[in-house]
Order: structure tokens, then sequence, then C-alpha cells
């Protein structure tokens, strides 16, 4: 009796044991009900599981309000998933991580603002005037649940046609690349275009899923991408540059 008690605890305790090294390796995924529905703490989670597409898909939606922001009447934005796959060339060194892995971005424009008050893009975005409005006083709007699962991005702006800039963003704009997938763009070798732009077939002439509104009305929207002659690139029908003290639309997009 005594020597099957022994055996009987040393199998439950290889039991126990071979449990905890399989929750260690595939960590539970909770449950979800939709990308418009989960807490981000469940996004999140899902996310780093790997199994993301298992659930969720290109285009979902959620709303989230900002902190003395609202849009028209609505106290709500959209946001949408605007990518989902980490192709080989995101793991090329240098390479921009905007357009790899779990993408959402600001269906609305959120605010109209300038990139600089005086015709300079000197630095590019990481030097721009928005770059710090964005990534402080914007970013601090988002509800704290939020902030806790937005991750680092390593971003790469382009700056004329041979040079670049690098920044690691909570928040950060867009390229033309990453839209239209334009091969002449300033910073074309080191993005890609989203998974969202690529589905809508978005191109230079093919482009009304770039449309973003505005308190419900189609405004044009800045991009990231700057040139020496004092301009930023926004969008426009298609990729168009104009003088950083400009005023265009922010729409942001962040990674978990």
């Amino acid at each position: 009796g005594a020597r099957k008690m022994i055996l009987d605890k040393l199998k439950n305790d290889v039991i126990t044991e071979l449990n905890y090294d399989i929750t260690q390796i595939e960590p539970s995924v909770p449950e979800s009900t939709s990308f418009a529905e989960d807490s981000w703490e469940t996004i999140a989670a899902i996310v780093k599981s790997g199994k993301a597409d298992q659930y969720y898909n290109v285009g979902d939606t959620k709303e989230v309000a900002l902190d003395g922001y609202t849009n028209g009447s609505e106290s709500t934005f959209t946001i949408r998933i605007a990518n989902m796959s980490t192709p080989e060339e995101c793991l090329t060194e240098g390479f921009s991580q905007t357009a790899c892995g779990f993408v959402v971005e600001f269906v609305d424009i959120i605010t109209e603002q300038v990139m600089n008050s005086t015709q300079t893009s000197v630095g590019g975005w990481p030097a721009s005037e928005l770059y710090d409005f964005v990534n402080e006083d914007l970013y601090s709007t988002l509800p704290i649940e939020l902030k806790n699962v937005i991750i680092n991005t390593y971003v790469v702006s382009g700056y004329s046609s041979e040079d670049y800039f690098v920044s690691n963003d909570k928040f950060y704009l867009l390229s033309p690349r990453e839209i239209y997938n334009s091969q002449n763009d300033l910073d074309a070798n080191k993005s890609r275009q989203l998974d969202y732009y690529k589905n809508n077939n978005v191109t230079t002439s093919n482009y009304s899923g770039e449309i973003k509104l505005y308190q419900g009305v189609e405004t044009s929207w800045w991009l990231r991408s700057a040139s020496t002659y004092g301009t930023f690139y926004y969008v426009n029908g298609g990729p168009d540059s104009d003088a950083s003290y400009s005023e265009y639309g922010v729409a942001p997009a962040f990674r978990i």
C-alpha cells in the first residue's frame, strides 16, 4: 500500500510537471468575442500568442474615446486593424516596423495641425512639431488600458530621395509606400504596403480607399515623409507635398 501511494504521488508530480511545462510553452489564449468588443488586454494577449488571425481580420474596427476630443457629434473615434502579417522583408535589418505585425490605424482624422509652424523639414518627421504633438499630447488622451498594450515601433521616415531618419514611436504617421505601394517613394525600400491598403488595391491611380473624414468631411491628412525643401507629403488623391506650415489632418497608427 505504501509503495502504491509513493508511485501514485510520483505519477501525479510528473503529470503536474508536464502540465506546467505545456502551459509554459503554450500560453492560454483568453476568450474572444470580437475585435470590437474585446478588452485591450485580451487583444494584446491574443496578438502575443501568435494566433490573432484565428480571431481577427484586417479591416475589423473598434471604437476608442480620446480625452478632450470628439468626432463631430460622436464621443468616440473609429480605429481599424491595418496589418496583421510579418513577411520576411520585415526581418531585414534597418527595415521600418510600421507596416509589420499587428498595426492599428485611426479611420477618422482626430484633428488638423501644421507639421511645423515655419517652413522647415530639417530633421524630418522625428524633428517636427507634429511629432511631439502626436507622441505626447495626442498619445496622452488615450485610455490607460490602450496605453498599456501599445509597443514601441522602429520607424524609418524618408527625407529626400537619398536620406532617412529613424525614431522609436508609440504613435506614428503613415508613409506613401505604406498606402500606395509606390516604387518611387522616398522610403520605398524601408517599408511595405499595409495589408489593409493592399487588400483594397489602393494605388496612386486607384485611391478611394485612402479617404479619411474629419468631423464627417473628407479631408487631406499628413504622412511622415519629408523633402529637403521644407515640405512634407500628405494624402490628396495620391501622395502630394506641401509646405510644412500647412494644416492637414492627423490620423496616427500604432502597434500592439
